[in-house]
């Protein structure tokens, strides 16, 4: 059966389809929808509108409607293949059938994805035609109704567990339609915030409440999305709180008194602070019940309203009438919802202290006028228990005697001690008596008198000489570094002088100093001899003029002057060691050379001349090898100058040895010389521990072709290595440089510089961190990814990149000078008072030019002539012979190792752990192994700490490496001496 299309549909019909009918037949069917123009206003963009069309049978025969379709575009222009938004949903199943007068109901929807204006075409198909029919207009208007949120993050502060705390966000929309806003929290922490869903009216704001509820004591973060708009993306808000045990802190808690003398008073005072973000009522403080009567509150604290982060300051005195503790406690009451009750025990001991002094009395003997003797006088609590000693003053009475008390006033647990120094200073000739009074907190005796006496001897003028003689010069020191050189007072008289006074009295600045400092008083009997170390250190002048004075026991000239010259001038030429030690000698001993090595550190060549031995305090020094000048030195060439010390003359022997240069033709560079002479080989060397808790580690990493088995396993031994030193606390600076010094062809090498860094930090190139420390996220990974050097080299120069690494001008220049590389130094790895631990990884031994001595002597200066102990150089390396190494020895790191205190393994071995731990055991914390400067004679070793014997089997000494180690490390800043013969080298 053919339907009968209504006219409007038979005018659209044939505008559509261009029907040539010129006739019209009668049908049974017709087809009649409502309305014929569908408006869906205003639609959110992703959002829906839903409007119904009806579809009627009005013929007289049943109907088939077999499609329908809504399409984007006019019926005239229609966009069939362009994705619609509109879409035509039926109730029932298509091919549908409609008897007469029979409804059918179509859904029509609208979901626009684009903003604009939007018309569309609803199309039927029936069995009245084959061709679809244009029965509706569709029309509809997408608008961009998404809501904005404020802020991206919410911050609650610190509040309680089981309170809660409310902030907003503000949602405002800016579009004509009203906006669904959906909150949903998320995250590992989601449970504790909450916040519920909203409308937001158009063109309107809205504040969206976000409750934080903590029900955990922690730090808690999280986050939140929230919807703007039916189908935008969520917008991220993120989270963030700390839910507190309790909001009122008081501090300190407990108030700790400690032992207090009977009748005395102590006081604490203490802080009630609130530490939550949210206002706190805090309702007084009162004693808790059973306190002891000697607590008393020192005032009343009103009811007050705490501000976050705010406090109120009270205290509480403890005055003891009893021995023994004193139990207690306060109460702070507040508004606080877990502790609105927080009690504050009390720690009190009622107790009395002693005051004992010793020795008393104290006779200084003969001294000669004009001379200083000093004495200790010991002060000790003598009590028991806790009780405490404050030793509050000592003043000294009597003409001559003096008195240093720069510690006092000092408060001393039962058994502890404080020494002060007595002076006995005799201006003439004769008996002298005086008396030291020391005050205390004793109740019973505060005040103890020490008598004093002694007699002032007579002398005769004394008969001296000074050198060096005129002046002492140091000639050219670079900027940023420093040098030591010396005088020498020798009595040459039947007499004794007496040398008071001894200073600089022109410092340039600070630019000259003693290290040992000031030398108050000191007696040199005939014969004998006083040395001093002068040092200068540059202070950004081009040259510096100073002088040391003194007083000597001579009424015709009793002051002396010794002039002091220097320059501090950029120049190309670099020594390391920058000085030549050679420690304390037997005169009966063979004493072989020492050398350093000068480097031209500049792009440009130099010319030396000449090179010489400057007056010093003796003739004791010689050069072994100079070589002729002038002598031209192009960029990075270096000469080894070896000196020879004759150690027979009794005493410190400073001499400079100078270099010409002409780059600086007005001074030239100082290389001091630096030696001891011993007659019997008695020796004392001083250590003072240091504090243990910064250590750099500079790993010399074999770049050779043959070296692909040993490098994945130093990485793998990294993780363990830097967890020791977090589980110690460690300020750890970690580096790496290689073997390579010289560039070469072939690839293989990552850094930029082809193998070739001679001691510059990996990687050159600044590809990855140089200098790692326990700050950065993963110092594990960026070390083992600067261990991968690469393969490329094929001689290995370790002990050469050592040398370098940490000489100038890499360790004090951001950038190498005489380098195309920009910023390739290694500034800032070097701390000052950091220990130091140098560990090459190679699979053959060392091929650098210079004598390990030479190399040894160099590290051991690189903390100083007194902290050898802090420098150690470790090495896994060919001990035995396997298929992954070059060699089956290495004798030349092993002889580094011995002369710096370190030790050796096998690179054999298949895993590096065990070795990398002790060297951490030996560069992490305070040392316990305290190399010597000479070979002793272990059974003349004394070993004394802080000026008393250490005890028996606190120590041993290692005749492997010639070093004192102790059980257990000494605390930081004790003073260690080890006195022994020294024993001529084998």
């Amino acid at each position: 059966m053919r339907g009968r299309w209504g006219a409007a549909a038979g005018v659209l019909a044939l505008a559509l389809w261009g029907c040539s009918k010129t006739e019209l037949m009668d049908v049974d069917g017709q087809l009649v929808v409502a309305p014929t123009q569908i408006e869906f206003g205003m639609v959110p963009l992703h959002g829906q509108a839903v409007q119904s069309l009806h579809m009627t049978n009005a013929g007289r025969a049943p109907l088939r409607v077999s499609d329908v379709s809504a399409l984007l575009g006019q019926p005239h222009a229609l966009l069939a293949t362009a994705p619609s938004p509109f879409k035509a949903i039926s109730a029932a199943h298509m091919p549908l059938s409609l008897v007469t007068n029979e409804i059918s109901v179509v859904s029509v929807t609208f979901t626009p994805t684009a903003v604009g204006d939007i018309r569309g075409t609803l199309m039927v198909t029936d069995d009245a035609d084959s061709q679809p029919v244009a029965v509706a207009t569709l029309h509809g208007i997408a608008v961009d109704a998404e809501a904005t949120i404020e802020p991206s993050q919410l911050d609650f502060g610190r509040i309680e567990v089981g309170t809660q705390a409310l902030q907003a966000l503000t949602v405002r929309n800016d579009s004509p339609l009203p906006v669904q806003v959906t909150p949903t929290p998320f995250g590992t922490d989601s449970d504790e915030f909450s916040a519920r869903p909203m409308t937001v009216p158009a063109h309107q704001s809205r504040q969206l409440p976000v409750t934080f509820a903590p029900t955990r004591i922690a730090k808690v973060a999280s986050a939140m999305w929230v919807t703007t708009c039916q189908g935008c993306a969520a917008v991220a808000v993120n989270l963030y709180g700390e839910g507190l045990d309790s909001a009122l802190v008081v501090d300190p808690n407990p108030m700790v008194y400690g032992a207090v003398p009977i009748d005395a008073s102590a006081e604490v005072d203490c802080r009630l602070i609130n530490v939550s973000s949210l206002p706190l009522e805090l309702k007084g403080v009162a004693l808790a019940p059973g306190t002891d009567g000697d607590y008393q509150l020192l005032q009343p604290i009103p009811d007050f309203i705490l501000q976050p982060g705010g406090w109120l300051a009270t205290g509480v005195r403890y005055t003891p009438s009893h021995l023994g503790v004193a139990q207690g406690g306060m109460i702070a009451f507040s508004s606080s919802h877990r502790h609105p009750r927080l009690e504050v025990p009390f720690q009190g001991e009622g107790g009395g202290a002693e005051l004992a002094v010793a020795p008393t009395p104290i006779d200084f003997g003969d001294v000669p006028v004009g001379a200083e003797a000093t004495a200790i006088l010991h002060v000790r609590n003598a009590g028991s228990g806790t009780d405490l000693l404050t030793v509050t003053g000592a003043t000294a009475q009597g003409a001559s005697f003096g008195l240093v008390a720069g510690g006092l006033p000092q408060t001393l647990a039962a058994g502890q001690a404080v020494d002060l120094t007595v002076t006995f200073d005799p201006t003439q000739a004769g008996n002298v008596a005086g008396s030291i009074t020391v005050d205390s907190s004793d109740g019973s005796a505060p005040h103890k008198v020490v008598p004093l006496t002694g007699n002032g001897l007579p002398i005769a003028p004394c008969q001296y000489t000074l050198t060096p003689q005129p002046a002492i010069e140091f000639g050219n020191v670079p900027p940023g570094t420093g040098a030591v050189l010396g005088f020498r007072f020798s009595n040459v008289g039947n007499d004794l002088c007496v040398l008071r006074n001894v200073h600089v009295a022109q410092d340039a600045n600070g630019a000259f100093f003693l290290p040992g400092g000031p030398v108050n008083s000191t007696v040199v009997w005939p014969g004998d001899a006083f040395e001093a170390q002068v040092a200068y250190v540059s202070k950004g002048d081009a040259s510096a003029v100073g002088s040391v004075t003194m007083t000597v026991s001579d009424p015709a000239n009793p002051v002396l002057t010794l002039p002091l010259t220097a320059s501090s001038l950029t120049n190309c030429l670099v020594a390391a060691p920058p000085f030549i030690d050679f420690g304390a000698l037997r005169s009966d001993c063979p004493h072989p050379p020492q050398s350093t090595h000068v480097t031209n550190a500049c792009a440009a060549p130099v010319q030396v001349d000449p090179i010489w031995i400057g007056t010093g305090t003796s003739n004791e020094f010689s050069l072994v090898n100079a070589p002729p000048t002038p002598l031209t030195m192009q960029p990075g060439q270096g000469i080894t100058l070896t000196v020879a010390y004759a150690a027979q003359e009794k005493g410190q022997n400073f001499s400079p040895l100078f270099l010409g240069e002409s780059d600086v033709p007005a001074a030239p560079l100082l290389v001091p010389l630096l030696g001891e002479g011993l007659e019997t080989g008695n020796t004392t060397d001083r250590f003072i521990q240091a504090d243990g808790t910064k250590a750099d580690v500079l790993f010399i990493v074999d770049n050779s072709n043959s070296m692909a088995e040993e490098q994945p396993r130093l990485q793998a031994a990294i993780p363990d290595f830097i967890a020791a030193a977090r589980a110690q606390g460690m300020d750890l600076h970690v580096a790496v440089t290689t073997t390579g010094i010289d560039p070469v062809a072939q690839s293989g090498c990552k850094g930029g510089v082809n193998g070739g860094e001679a001691g510059r930090l990996f990687p050159v190139d600044h590809s990855n961190v140089r200098i790692v420390d326990l700050t950065q996220s993963t110092p594990e990974s960026v070390v083992q990814d600067d261990i991968d050097v690469g393969l490329c080299t094929h001689l290995e120069q370790g002990l050469e990149a050592t040398r370098r690494a940490l000489s100038s001008p890499l360790i004090d220049h951001a950038d190498d000078p005489a380098t195309p590389q920009s910023l390739d130094g290694n500034l800032g790895f070097l701390r000052d008072d950091a220990q130091l631990s140098v560990v090459v990884v190679s699979d053959e031994d060392d091929h650098s030019g210079d004598d390990v001595s030479a190399y040894a002597s160099f590290l051991r200066s690189v903390h100083g002539l007194t902290q050898p102990q802090r420098v150690g150089f470790f090495g896994l390396v060919p001990l035995s012979a396997c298929a992954t190494s070059s060699g089956s020895s290495a004798p030349r790191y092993a002889q580094m190792a011995q002369a710096t205190g370190g030790a050796v393994w096998d690179v054999c071995s298949s895993d590096y752990g065990p070795a990398l731990a002790q060297v951490a055991d030996r560069s992490f914390g305070p040392q316990t192994h305290f190399p010597l400067t000479q070979l002793a004679d272990a059974s003349t070793i004394v070993v004394t700490v802080n000026g008393s014997p250490a005890p028996a089997g606190s120590w041993s000494y290692d005749p492997s490496t010639n070093a004192i180690v102790f059980n257990n490390a000494p605390v930081p800043g004790t003073a260690i001496d080890v006195a022994y013969t020294a024993m001529c080298p084998p």
